[in-house]
């Protein structure tokens, strides 16, 4: 009897009838796993409230610049989805414990309110993703990172002043509309951008986190990364230096906070998503924190004022461009290196003239090959001599033969003038030059079989 026959049966009926006890274990993993996640969303959630509450600890904010649950619920439904309301819910409920709930109505509504606009958020933010699969990832990227929580903040942010407007006010039937000290245009705008803020800028972030692209904040292998590694950090020096005061001898505070803008978007062109995202966390860390402690440019009273307004709609500019220019620039040069790929693997190479620099080369990806250089360099003059200039027609196509030590090549060249003299003589081209040797051998080689062919059907008759 073959017991190895056997056994294996045996371990294929099991496997087809399914094994009670692996499925006992498989259920208590899949248990522990579910119940760790939402440990980890609830001590998250409750670390991001402490954070937010910490600002009002200054006694400068009356309203929170930045509300970092709301970020923390919106990664939460989009890693998790439906199964994060739980320890969502109870995490927001610590502000019941911290605050005096019955200070404010609002409170008591806070919980189920701003975790509904997360997840409505996250809706949103799923479909505009969903789309990206069948376009250009780059406009739906900015758009589920920026738009996609524009649509939930904006009411709850009206239910929010309207209930904070009325705890503070109660005597007023009409709201009073208008902007001013504790108005409720005021209130909500500040409200918005705060909820705003914190969905644009910590939920992607911590997606990243969460994804293990944490290695990516350290990548300083692609060409450009430390340039832009000292860029970014210029200009967060600039602003930790404009916002402390130290430079109001020098420039007005409208200047201060422009001067660090340059460095942090031409810096955000070489830096990958993982570490736009973090510049953009930083960045609003260190501008909530500094202001908070009375320092320029967005200083003035403390409670709610229009100069709260206006950095938190400085730091959305921010986020949003750091954001798009290191999206932008990041899937430029991905949909170079898969052209420059197709272009290697057949051969081509594009290549630019004008009458004063003469032919170039372009190397569109990050590999070269200089050995092909001489060889490419030498065909152009023969594709289109000086003399010939004037009467280069707008497109052509033409093919050179040229003899080598290791035999003929063969080449073929597409061109578009780009610019002419008044004359119409042609001062700039582009094209696109590929070595067809390959391909007019095996075209000769039919050839010749052809005629091969022929001669004996000939002899044979």
């Amino acid at each position: 009897m073959n017991h190895g026959v056997i056994t294996d049966e045996l371990v294929s009926s099991r496997e087809k009838a399914g094994d009670p006890s692996e499925s006992t274990d498989l259920s208590n993993r899949t248990m522990a796993k579910q119940f760790a996640t939402a440990g980890g969303i609830f001590v998250v959630s409750l670390i991001s409230c402490e954070i937010g509450l910490s600002y009002l600890n200054h006694e400068y904010w009356t309203i929170v610049p930045i509300w970092p649950p709301v970020g923390v619920a919106l990664a939460a439904f989009m890693l998790f989805g439906n199964r994060a309301w739980p320890p969502l819910l109870l995490g927001h409920s610590w502000m019941l414990v911290r605050l005096d709930s019955s200070a404010h109505m609002l409170l008591w509504s806070i919980p189920l309110l701003f975790t509904a606009e997360a997840w409505i958020a996250s809706l949103i933010a799923k479909r505009i993703i969903r789309k990206s699969r069948t376009g250009n990832p780059l406009p739906y990227h900015i758009l589920w990172q920026f738009v996609a929580p524009l649509i939930p903040a904006v009411p709850v942010a009206a239910i929010t002043a309207f209930f904070v407007h009325r705890s503070w006010y109660p005597d007023k039937v009409i709201l009073d509309i208008h902007f001013g000290d504790h108005s409720f245009l005021l209130i909500l705008l500040l409200v918005f951008l705060a909820h705003m803020l914190a969905m644009a800028v910590f939920a992607p972030f911590l997606a990243c986190m969460y994804r293990g692209e944490y290695r990516l904040l350290v990548d300083m292998k692609k060409p450009g990364r430390p340039m832009a590694v000292v860029l970014a950090a210029t200009g967060l020096l600039l602003m930790v230096l404009g916002f402390s005061g130290r430079l109001a001898s020098l420039i007005t505070p409208q200047a201060v906070s422009m001067l660090p803008l340059p460095f942090l978007f031409v810096g955000a062109i070489w830096l990958n998503h993982t570490q736009a995202r973090a510049m953009a966390l930083v960045v609003c860390v260190i501008a909530i924190s500094l202001t908070s402690r009375g320092l320029a440019p967005f200083y003035d009273m403390p409670g709610i004022t229009a100069a709260h307004v206006e950095l938190g709609f400085y730091l959305l500019i921010i986020a949003a461009g750091l954001n798009t220019m290191s999206w932008a620039t990041s899937t430029y040069r991905r949909q170079l290196s898969h052209l420059s790929l197709i272009m290697d693997r057949e051969g081509m190479r594009p290549w630019y003239w004008n009458d004063h620099s003469g032919i170039v080369f372009e190397h569109i990806g990050e590999k070269t090959n200089p050995g092909a250089r001489r060889s490419e360099t030498a065909v152009i003059p023969e594709l289109f001599p000086p003399h010939a200039m004037s009467e280069c027609a707008n497109h052509w196509h033409r093919t050179h033969q040229e003899e080598t030590p290791s035999g003929q090549r063969h080449w073929e060249n597409i061109g578009h003038v780009t610019q002419r003299l008044p004359k119409g003589e042609a001062i700039a081209m582009v094209g696109l030059i590929k070595d067809v040797t390959s391909v007019e051998t095996a075209h000769r080689t039919r050839l010749e079989l052809e005629r091969q062919k022929a001669i004996m059907h000939g002899l044979q008759a």
